[in-house]
Parts: structure tokens; C-alpha cells; sequence
């Protein structure tokens, strides 16, 4: 639809500078038809109301045809509303109307990079008037994804030139790719560009560019790295999301959100020192003019350096990454103002060169992870958290053999984490910068791997990385004031390592410094405040402990006062007027506590409160008021009650409680009436306690809570002491006569009561170890004692006489006799003692216990029973043990040989044959014991052939030798006599045992043969 109507009040605060709020809800001269009507109408003296055309674009295809835009249904694109209003002479400004929740797709592809918005990007190119496109919020969406396949890459709009104005309102603008600067060549061949490829998003070229309530995302720019071999000709990439070149632009951007954006820098080809392309601006680049920025969000975007190609051959380098400025936004020349507005995890990454047996080219680095500065930049009431910026690795350059140096160069710098200041001045005026990171890359690997050395061959440094927030260089001046400086983090890269045919040193470890300021060239003048609780860290190499990195800061400052410094190594210059070093500034975690971005809360005790100036601040970084000066804090330091950093913490209810109370109970009661003062406070407010003053406290501690209206509580404990001891009686005295006859103590038999419930009764006894008898009675005396909850305590005794003169009986086994364990002395006797006693249990004592050993022999047993009283009785009995083992003979193995066979008689005593003789149990046995029982011959006592003669054997009266006759008969095989001895011990055991005298056939001849007896000799010994 096609109209004019007057100009939104929106339209007007852009053109006129009127700041407005408006509806879209009245009536135009069409009673059909709604125009835009102020809430509230600035006094503009004679200012004639100029008129608008509004186009309300009533389809959602791709198509130039349908550019009339009239009441008719159908009739109005996108695209055609836009080339509508490019053709539009009038000098009426524009508004083009998109629906809620729709989306509008972008499909015709620009074939011949013609810029009149028939194909491809829709390009707004009249100067004539203001082109303003308005959707329904985030929900309507312009997306570029249809004209970005293949090889086909476009943005989404692009501004043509100086004086074309263009407003976004209400909208989202997205998946747009940029492979040009949108002036040469068509964008068909991207390989074929020879421009920078700027604005992903939006492609400003020195126009007006206002964003109101815009979300633009996942838009990229695609720069292009070295591709043709002897060419070396790369291409960059700025502005993922918005890109306004040359110097006079101007970008107004409100409540809007850029996010998932990115400048991509291209890929070096894989041929000697292809390099990378650089990227800048993973949002936002910006050249020059004017850029303000307010109410805005910037995250997850990213600046990335493409990476260098590989050197694939002999003598060949690897290529030059690419550099990476500004994840977040990158700003050239002109005024720039950014407040109230977070940068979120944006990254400028350095592109990592490539590898190569010669060498590899300087790597990518990486500045300004939120934002890159070269202009006068100022930013106020914003944050900056999670953002990097990190240098790219350097290429490896080992190889096989020395065709080549192998000389790994330098791995890219990480500067800025949040923001690098490259040039110009940077003045941050309340803000807060946390969790931001410089990190520098990692150095390649150097050296041949196959032969023992090579001239040069050397690894890669480490990437320096300084200012984990912020750092200065090239002479730009940075002022910082009123802001919060924590948890931000500088991690130099690491040296790569050398291989065995390495001729170089080792590099040295990179410096890491300059965790939340690294000084640079330029000044830094700080004021109220906080840098603390930052880290930096040099990276692994040689000579480690070169540099010294600062947590905080690391350089000299110019301090105009109240700064809160944590750790001060490497910082200087803090000795303004109530500069606070070495200090922990407690605050709390990053989080939303009011106002449009997310600060750090100062918590209660924080040497940071009531420590700072205001210097003309009216409001911290939430926009709440300051100064606010606590009045239970004193001021220190000259302050004047401001809080040091970006938050100012409101004046907090200190309320206190009494000193904690401690009474003794009423009398009777177990509790009290307790009063008390009711704690107050300054801005407490009304304040009101659980237990008021006044009220009965029961024995015991009773924490008081007091609340007050404006938030704080505090307590006190109120303890009634129960000072009032229980009563008791114990049973009546008593006597027994016998101690089992006494019933057992139990707390039962007092009585007991207390002013607090019943008391815990115990009982103990005592006695006086008498024997229970008439002359030593047993006097038990009990105890009973009551105990209340207080651990007070009464008691009463009770006395218990026993006496017991009674003895016990007790009752002996009949004597016993048993016999001896064979092949022992001895053995065990069981037996059993009994004793039965009027009152108790007698104890047993016998002179041997039962199941001990018994020798041999006869032994008394006496048995004594005795009483608890002492009373006894005794008995005795025998135990008899028989020895049943007999004695031993033990021979000395010797056989007596009689010779010549002359017929006389040989003595033969028994010390001739036995070597000894014992007994087990009866020590008398000896060989003198061993008597000779009998004689046998094999041959008869007189035979033929041996000398007729008789009584050959003749034993003595005391049996203790033999006469042999020597002697044998003529035919035989020699004679032998057997003597038989036999040994009896005290108890009657015998044994016996054998031993040989022969008499042989010849001398030279064969041993004599026992043939069994013949005849056999007894002693009359027994």
C-alpha cells in the first residue's frame, strides 16, 4: 500500500534529533487507514509537519515485479519496496512496512553485481530521502540464506554511498555473506574478487545507518587468502555483521543484538608462502565518522585470520596466517561512543601459518577480543566478559633432510582480551571487564628429522600475550575510570620444541603479562578503579624467569586516586590519593544486578566501599544513583563516600541486635520473663522480632530473629539457665543375710521431682569389702542421685547390712587309680570337687586342678570350699598313676667270636654285649639292672665231634656273665650260642633282648649258622 501519511515520531528522532516515544494506533485522513501518532510531542516551534510515504509490503517471496506497493493485494515485495523507494523523486521519506512473525527469504542471486537492488543484496541508493524499513520485532526475519550457495555468496543490504540514509527498526537480519566491498566485479566468481570483502550483514559505503530494536546474525564476510601461485595477492574480511567504509559514515545502532557474526580471513593455497588473509570486525568494522552504540548486545562473534597454506615441498615456506582484530567490532578513524552495551564471548584469533621445510612465515596475531580501537573511542555503562584474543600457532619446519632450514618462526601475539587501544584514545568511564583472555600461540616445531644437524634449523617461539582486558599500543592514550577490572586472565603461548638435528638454541619462554592492564607505548591514567583478582602467566620455554609477568597491571600508570589494586607485581605509579594495593575488593560474581548490563557487586566488608570519589558521577554503571555514602562504613582515604569501580552498593540496613542474654530461671518455673531493648538500625526501617521483649523464655537458649522492612536480619540468643536443683529420698536401710538375697540397685526405688519435668535418676554402690560374716559384716551403701535437663543435681543413700556365717559342704571324688600314657610318666586326671553354700556360690580351690598330669605314683589331692563370707570346708582323695612301660636294653651291637675251638670255657659278661639300660619312669635302671635270663645252643651240649664234653653253657648265681665252652662239632657249620637278658624296672615291667657268641666251622671259612636251639640254659635269676 502505497500512502502518505505523517512521519513516525521515530522518523523524526532520527532526522529532527527529537528523542520521542511513539504509537502506530491513530487514524490518517483515511478513516481506513492508520497513521503514527506521538505519545508526547516536543515543542518545536514552527517546524511545519512534513509528510511520509508508507510502503506495506503484503508478500513474503523474492521478486522485483512487485515494486507498485498500492492498496491492491499482492502488489508488494520486499525487493520491490525497496526499488520502490529508490525510485521515488519526491523528496518524501520512506517507510516500509514488514508483519510480525514472518520471514522474507532472499532468493533472486546477483549474476552481475548490479547494485539497484533487482538481484541479489537490496541495495538502498537514493538520496533524496530517508529509507525506513520497520518490522514487528525479532519475529520478522530477513534472511539472505537463499542467495549464499555454491559459489553464490551475498549480503543483505548495502547502502550506496554518501548521503543515502537508511533506518532498520524492529527486525533481524540474517545468514547474509560477503565476498565483496560491493563496488567491483560480480560476486558470482568470490575467487575471482580482487576487493575486500566487507558487510556480511549490512555494507555501509558512507551513508546514514540507524538500527533500532535489530538483531543481526549469523552473517559472515569471506576474505580469500593466497590462492594463485607468484601472485600473493590476498583478500580480507571485515564486518561479519556491519561493515561502514570510508571515513564519513555514520551508524547509529540501539537496543540491538548482534550475534553468531563473523569475518573470516581465507586460506593461504598449499604452495610456498601462501598466505592467509586477515579479518577484522567479527560484527561490527567500522572505518570512520561517527558510531554510536547504546542499549546493544554484541556476543559469540569472531575475527578469525585464515590460516597459512603449507610449503610442500624442498626449500619451501609456509605461509603468513592472517591477523584477527576485533571478535566483537573493529573502529578505524572518527567518534565513536559505546554505552550501556555488553560484549559477550566475542574471539580475534590469529590464523595459524602454515607448515614448511624451509621455514614458516610470521603467524596471525590476535587484538581486541571485544574490541579494536584506532580512533577516539569512548566507552561508558557497559561490559565486556568472556571475550579473547589469541595469536595463531606458527607451522611446523622439520623435515627428513636439510633441504630447507627448518626454521620455525615467531607464533602470533594475543593482545586485548576485551579491548586493544591500536591508536587514537580510549576513555572507559564506568564499565566492567571480566573473564577476558590475551592468549598467545603456540610456537611450531624446528628441525631435520633424518640427518644430525642443518645451519638455522630452530623451533618456534612462543606468542606473547599482554592486557587480559585491555592493553594500549602505538602511542594511543587510554583513561579509565569508575570501573571493575577482575578475573581476567594473560597466557603467553608456548615454545614449540626442537628435533634432533636442531643447530639453533632453544627459544626463550614468551611473556604472559598484564592480566587486566598491559601498559603500552601510550599513557594510562586510572581513577577510582578496581584491578584485582586478574592472572598472567609467561608461557613454556627456555629461560623461563626472564620476565616476570603482573596479574594486574603491568607498566607505569598515572593515578589521579582511589584506585583498589590486588597483587602490584610489575604495576607502578599507584600512589594517588587513597590508592589501595595488595587489597581483595570482595566482589561477587559477574551478574544482572539492575540496569541494562551485568556488574560485579561489591559484598559487605569490601575495602572498596565508601573508599572511592565520585569526580562529577552522578549514577554507577546501572544506572542507580551515586554517591551513595553508607553510614555505617566510615570513609577512608579522602573519599567522599563513593564506592571504588562500577557498582555503587546502596546503603545497607546495619541492624543490631543485643549482646546475647543469659537469666536464671523463676523460681518454680522452668523459664523466665526476659525483656530486652528491640534492635534498631539506620534505613532498617520497622523492625520486628520473633520472641518480643517481654515474653516467656522456657530454660534453655532461644535465638531471637529480628526483621527489618528494608531487608537485613540480625539475632541474639536469649538462655535461661535452670538454677534450681531437683529433690529425692532414697528407700529405708535394711539387713540380709545373704548378698544374693539383696535386690538389685534400680533408680525406681527413689523418688525424685524437679521444677522442669521429671530429673534422670541414677543409683551407684559402694561397700566396704567386708566378708559377710558376724565379724566382718558387708555394709553396701547406694547412692541415688537426681539429675535435671540443667545438669543439676541432689542425692540420698540408703545403708544394706549382710551377714553370713554359714560354711559351705563339699563333696571329694572316691580315690583314683589309672595307668600311665604308654611311653610317659605320667597322665591327666580329671575329677570333679562339689560345694553347695546357703547364700551364694562357694569357690573351689583343689592342691591339683582336674586335667593336670599325675606322675607315676601316689598323689593327695585336698579340696578347700570357701564362701563369700570367708566361711570354708575341706576333703581330700588319692590319685594313683601306674607305670605300664617297660624298661629299655639297648645292646652294643657287637657278636663275640670264640676261637681256637679248644673246649675251654670263655666268660661272657654282660657288658660285653649292652651298652646300657633305662627306664622311662624309674631312674634306678641301669646296666647293672640287666640280668641274663637264658642261654640256647644250635648244637647239643655234648655232640659228635666236639671233644665229648658237657655243661657248655654255665651261667653265674648273680646272672650277670656266663661261662661259653669253645667248642663245635666237627661236621657242622660252626656254633652258636643266643643270650637272652632281661630287664625289670620298679613297677614290673621286664623287657629283653638277644645277643650272638659263635664258635666257626674254621677260621678261614664261612661264618657260623644259627640252626634254631638245641638246648637252652635258664637262670634263676628273676
Amino acid at each position: 500500500m502505497n500512502r502518505k501519511i505523517v512521519w513516525s515520531l521515530v522518523t523524526l528522532a532520527v532526522v529532527f534529533g527529537a528523542s520521542l516515544k511513539y504509537t502506530q494506533s491513530a487514524s490518517s485522513s483515511s478513516s481506513n487507514e492508520p497513521i503514527a501518532v506521538p505519545r508526547a510531542v516536543p515543542k518545536i516551534s514552527s517546524l511545519a509537519m512534513p509528510f511520509a510515504t508508507t510502503l506495506d509490503v503484503d508478500r513474503t517471496d523474492d521478486t522485483a515485479a512487485a515494486t507498485a506497493c498500492t492498496i491492491a493485494a499482492n502488489d508488494c515485495s520486499l525487493r520491490g519496496a525497496i526499488i520502490n523507494a529508490n525510485a521515488d523523486v519526491t523528496g518524501t521519506p520512506v517507510t516500509i512496512n514488514l508483519q510480525p512473525g514472518t520471514t522474507y527469504n532472499l532468493t533472486l542471486t546477483n549474476a552481475t553485481q548490479e547494485n539497484a537492488a533487482a538481484t541479489g543484496d537490496l541495495d538502498v541508493t537514493t538520496t533524496l530521502h530517508t529509507v525506513m524499513i520497520v518490522g514487528g520485532g525479532s519475529s520478522t526475519i530477513i534472511n539472505a540464506a537463499g542467495l549464499n550457495s555454491g559459489t553464490l555468496h551475498d549480503r543483505v543490504f548495502q547502502i550506496n554511498g554518501s548521503g543515502v540514509t537508511a533506518i532498520f527498526q524492529d527486525l533481524t537480519i540474517e545468514n547474509g555473506r560477503a565476498t565483496d566491498d560491493g563496488t567491483s566485479g560480480a560476486s558470482t566468481d568470490p575467487v575471482a574478487q580482487n576487493a575486500t570483502r566487507s558487510g556480511g550483514g549490512i555494507l555501509n559505503n558512507g551513508g546514514s545507518v540507524t538500527l533500532t530494536n535489530v538483531t543481526i546474525q549469523s552473517c559472515q564476510a569471506l576474505g580469500k587468502g593466497d590462492t594463485v601461485l607468484n601472485d600473493h595477492t590476498t583478500l580480507d574480511a571485515h564486518g561479519g555483521g556491519l561493515a561502514s567504509l570510508t571515513a564519513t559514515g555514520s551508524v547509529i545502532i540501539t537496543g540491538s543484538t548482534f550475534t553468531g557474526n563473523s569475518a573470516l580471513g581465507g586460506e593461504g593455497t598449499n604452495f610456498n608462502n601462501g598466505a592467509g588473509s586477515n579479518a577484522a570486525g567479527g560484527s561490527i568494522y567500522f572505518e570512520g565518522g561517527t558510531l554510536n552504540i547504546d542499549g546493544s548486545r554484541i556476543d559469540t562473534s569472531n575475527a578469525t585470520g585464515g590460516k597459512g597454506g603449507n610449503g610442500p615441498g624442498n626449500q619451501q615456506n609456509g605461509g603468513i596466517g592472517g591477523t584477527a582484530q576485533g571478535g566483537g567490532a573493529w573502529i578505524g578513524s572518527g567518534t565513536i561512543s559505546i554505552n550501556n552495551t555488553t560484549f559477550e564471548s566475542c574471539a580475534a584469533t590469529g590464523g595459524n601459518s602454515g607448515t614448511g621445510q624451509n621455514g614458516s612465515e610470521p603467524t596471525g596475531d590476535g587484538g581486541g577480543g571485544g574490541l579494536y580501537s584506532l580512533g577516539n573511542t569512548t566507552v561508558t555503562n557497559s561490559t565486556f566478559d568472556l571475550n579473547s584474543a589469541t595469536g595463531g600457532r606458527s607451522g611446523d619446519t622439520f623435515g627428513p633432510d636439510c633441504f630447507g632450514a627448518h626454521e620455525s618462526l615467531n607464533a602470533g601475539a594475543g593482545r586485548g582480551g576485551a579491548i586493544l587501544a591500536d591508536g587514537g584514545s580510549l576513555v572507559v568511564d564506568t564499565a566492567t571487564f571480566a573473564s577476558n583472555s590475551a592468549k598467545g600461540g603456540n610456537g611450531g616445531n624446528g628441525g631435520p628429522t633424518n640427518v644430525a644437524t642443518c645451519a638455522q634449523s630452530q623451533h618456534g617461539d612462543g606468542g606473547l600475550a599482554y592486557g587480559g582486558a585491555i592493553t594500549n599500543n602505538n602511542a594511543a592514550t587510554l583513561n579509565i575510570k569508575h570501573s571493575t577490572i577482575s578475573g581476567n586472565s594473560a597466557q603467553a603461548g608456548n615454545s614449540g620444541f626442537n628435533q634432533g638435528g636442531a643447530t639453533l638454541p632453544p627459544r626463550n619462554a614468551a611473556e604472559g603479562t598484564g592480566g587486566g592492564i598491559r601498559v603500552g607505548p601510550g599513557s594510562v591514567t586510572l581513577e577510582n578503579t578496581i584491578i584485582a583478582n586478574n592472572t598472567a602467566a609467561n608461557g613454556v620455554g627456555a629461560n623461563p624467569g626472564a620476565f616476570t609477568p603482573g596479574p594486574n597491571v603491568d607498566g607505569a600508570v598515572t593515578s589521579n586516586g582511589h584506585n583498589l589494586l590486588g597483587v602490584a607485581t610489575e604495576a607502578t605509579g599507584f600512589s594517588g590519593a587513597g590508592d589501595q594495593t595488595g587489597a581483595n575488593p570482595m566482589l561477587a560474581p559477574l551478574a544482572s544486578n539492575g540496569g541494562p548490563t551485568q556488574t560485579m557487586a561489591l559484598t559487605i566488608g569490601s575495602p572498596a566501599i565508601d573508599a572511592g570519589v565520585a569526580s562529577g558521577a552522578t549514577t554507577d554503571q546501572r544506572g542507580m544513583p551515586r554517591t551513595v555514602d553508607d553510614p555505617g562504613v566510615p570513609n577512608s582515604g579522602g573519599s567522599d563516600g563513593t564506592d571504588i569501580g562500577a557498582y555503587e552498593s546502596p546503603v545497607l540496613c546495619h541492624l543490631t541486635c543485643p549482646t546475647d542474654i543469659s537469666v536464671s530461671n523463676d523460681p518454680g518455673d522452668c523459664g523466665a520473663i526476659v525483656t530486652y531493648t528491640t534492635p534498631s538500625g539506620d534505613a532498617c526501617g520497622t523492625v520486628t522480632c520473633d520472641h518480643p521483649s517481654g515474653d516467656f523464655f522456657p530454660v534453655g537458649p532461644t535465638t531471637v530473629q529480628c526483621n527489618s522492612t528494608a531487608g537485613p536480619t540480625c539475632s541474639f540468643t536469649v538462655t535461661v539457665n535452670d538454677t534450681q536443683p531437683p529433690t529425692i529420698s532414697a528407700p529405708a536401710n535394711a539387713t540380709y543375710q545373704c548378698a544374693s538375697q539383696v535386690p538389685p540397685a534400680s533408680p525406681a526405688q527413689a523418688t525424685a521431682s524437679d521444677n522442669c519435668g521429671a530429673p534422670a535418676v541414677t543409683v551407684s554402690e559402694s561397700n566396704n569389702g567386708g566378708a559377710g560374716s558376724p565379724a566382718s559384716p558387708l555394709i553396701i551403701t547406694r547412692t541415688y542421685t537426681a539429675t535435671d535437663a540443667a545438669s543439676l543435681s541432689t542425692s540420698a543413700t540408703q545403708t544394706i547390712t549382710v551377714i553370713d556365717n554359714t560354711p559351705p559342704s563339699i563333696t571329694c571324688p572316691a580315690n583314683i587309680v589309672v595307668n600311665a600314657i604308654p611311653g610317659t610318666c605320667a597322665v591327666p586326671v580329671n575329677f570333679t570337687v562339689t560345694a553347695n553354700d546357703n547364700c551364694s556360690s562357694a569357690t573351689i580351690i583343689t592342691s591339683k586342678t582336674s586335667g593336670s598330669s599325675f606322675p607315676v605314683g601316689t598323689t593327695t589331692v585336698n579340696a578347700t570350699a570357701t564362701d563369700v563370707a570367708g566361711n570354708s570346708s575341706n576333703c581330700s582323695f588319692t590319685v594313683t598313676v601306674k607305670d605300664i612301660t617297660p624298661p629299655v636294653i639297648i645292646l652294643n651291637g657287637q657278636t663275640i667270636a670264640l676261637w681256637p675251638p679248644n673246649h675251654k670255657y670263655s666268660t661272657i659278661k654282660i657288658t660285653d654285649l649292652v651298652e646300657s639300660a633305662s627306664d622311662l619312669c624309674d631312674p634306678s635302671v641301669n646296666i647293672n639292672s640287666v640280668r641274663i635270663a637264658q642261654v640256647t645252643s644250635d648244637e647239643p651240649d655234648n655232640s659228635g665231634g666236639d671233644g665229648n664234653t658237657t655243661h657248655d653253657i654255665v651261667i653265674a648265681p648273680d646272672c650277670k656273665s656266663v661261662q661259653l665252652r669253645a667248642e663245635r662239632m666237627g661236621g657242622s657249620n660252626g656254633r652258636v650260642y643266643t643270650i637272652t637278658f632281661k630287664l625289670t624296672d620298679a613297677s614290673g615291667n621286664s623287657s629283653t633282648a638277644t645277643a650272638k657268641v659263635i664258635v666257626d666251622h674254621s677260621q678261614n671259612g664261612s661264618a657260623a649258622v644259627d640252626d634254631g636251639p638245641h638246648y637252652t640254659v635258664l637262670s634263676g635269676c628273676p
